[in-house]
């Protein structure tokens, strides 16, 4: 954004001094920028105030946003690590294998709702400042119907598809804990075919089909390859939380909220660099006034 371009006395690329079309701009023009600075350097002045409160407003916006997701990262590492040990304690206890991976589901897809809500806020934010910025003031409707409906038919889709994933899976651990109580021994043979033992193909069937979508359901290689899968995607969760609380901790400010920090500054210069000419003008008009008295008072004490 081209700043100092919003002046009505810029024409060229300013030094340090006028440059030699301002001055003559100054110098044919004197009377026009002497009346139209003032009011120029009250709207420079209001505009320069509000790039730096919608720098503010989005600061503060990402500093929730990073709390939120602090949250979020938080519980996708319990998630993971309960999922983890549901997947580590299968061939060991049935109860505990289905409980966690149950609370791990419940609490990813938990995480995975926030976050998907928290970047629809910050973007809902940034979108409404970038909307003020360019002079088209949004409404004072809800921060939700300004995003795009892309964005939030987006969000809801991913919501909804978590959500019925979710109950989908609690509804087969549900399944499964009943299958476990009711029938010990097929318990016994899920934990037994964990452990790399052989069972009979029927008894194989019936293994797969009760404990469906759980660790008991899986065979050796296939808890393997899900443990091994669950340890990446926590270390990548461990990695995110490190990451928020990284940003938190150093008071990391959004990358919009530092465009309309350096919009405000450089606006602020060019008003300084004008108000340093009007002031020079304003000089040169009063000595020349007095100078004008002077010659005038001479005159007549001359003559008279």
């Amino acid at each position: 954004m081209a700043i100092r371009r919003t002046s009505p006395f810029y024409k060229g690329s300013p030094d340090e001094d006028l440059s030699d079309e301002e001055n003559y701009f100054l110098k044919y023009h004197r009377e026009q920028f002497l009346k139209d600075f003032p009011k120029w350097k009250q709207e420079q002045e209001k505009i320069i105030r509000e790039l730096r409160a919608r720098a503010d407003e989005v600061d503060a916006t990402h500093e929730q946003t990073n709390k939120i997701n602090m949250v979020a990262h938080t519980t996708a590492v319990f998630s993971r690590a309960m999922s983890f040990l549901g997947i580590a304690l299968a061939p060991l206890t049935t109860r505990g294998s289905l409980t966690l991976s149950a609370a791990g589901k419940t609490l990813g897809a938990a995480a995975g709702i926030t976050s998907d809500v928290t970047n629809l806020i910050e973007g809902s934010c940034n979108k409404k400042v970038k909307a003020q910025a360019t002079g088209h003031e949004p409404t004072s409707e809800p921060e939700f119907k300004q995003v795009d409906e892309k964005s939030i038919f987006t969000a809801i889709t991913n919501i909804m598809d978590k959500f019925q994933d979710t109950s989908k899976s609690l509804r087969k651990s549900r399944r499964a804990y009943r299958v476990a109580q009711a029938k010990p021994s097929l318990a016994k043979a899920a934990k037994y075919r964990l452990t790399g033992g052989k069972v009979s193909g029927k008894t194989s069937t019936y293994v797969q089909k009760a404990f469906d979508g759980t660790p008991l359901g899986m065979t050796k290689s296939a808890l393997l390859e899900g443990g091994a899968e669950t340890a990446v995607h926590l270390v990548r969760d461990l990695c995110n939380l490190s990451d928020t609380w990284k940003k938190l901790k150093d008071g990391d400010r959004a990358q919009r909220a530092k465009e309309l920090r350096a919009q405000a500054q450089e606006l602020e210069e060019l008003v300084t660099q004008y108000s340093h000419h009007y002031e020079r003008l304003q000089q040169k008009i009063y000595f020349r006034s007095v100078l004008f008295c002077f010659v005038l008072f001479c005159f007549v004490c001359f003559f008279f």
